[in-house]
């Protein structure tokens, strides 16, 4: 095995526990279980501000965690089957960068709508 196909594995598991970790926090949001906290979800000004403006935003960025959970699934999966067939390091670096960009990217916009929401909610915010 190639460094490139080891790296590319490490990779793969990486994504597959984080899309794992996202997929487990689209559960609990919907099942309302977050509660305010400084650890783990969008900590905004505005979604900081009660429980009620957390789980407006919380709910309004559920779209944004579901596909980003699902687009990290299907990279780390993509990632072990290039790995697999050791591909040209170039399109397994393509691969790992283009998830990585389209997931910043996606939660970046989930925090920027679930902020939008939560302000909604406490306008004061």
């Amino acid at each position: 095995m190639t460094e490139m196909q080891t790296s590319l594995l490490i990779v793969a598991l990486l994504y597959l526990l984080l899309g794992s970790g996202m997929a487990f926090s689209v559960r609990r949001i919907q099942q309302g279980k977050t509660k305010v906290n400084g650890w783990i979800g969008i900590r905004t000004p505005a979604t900081l501000k009660s429980q009620q403006a957390w789980d407006a935003g919380h709910r309004n960025a559920l779209p944004h965690f579901r596909i980003g959970s699902i687009v990290l699934i299907a990279g780390a999966f993509v990632l072990a089957v290039l790995a697999i067939i050791d591909v040209p390091d170039w399109l397994g670096v393509t691969v790992v960068l283009t998830v990585m960009a389209f997931t910043v990217g996606n939660m970046i916009y989930a925090a920027v709508t679930a902020s939008a929401a939560a302000r909604r909610v406490s306008p004061n915010s």
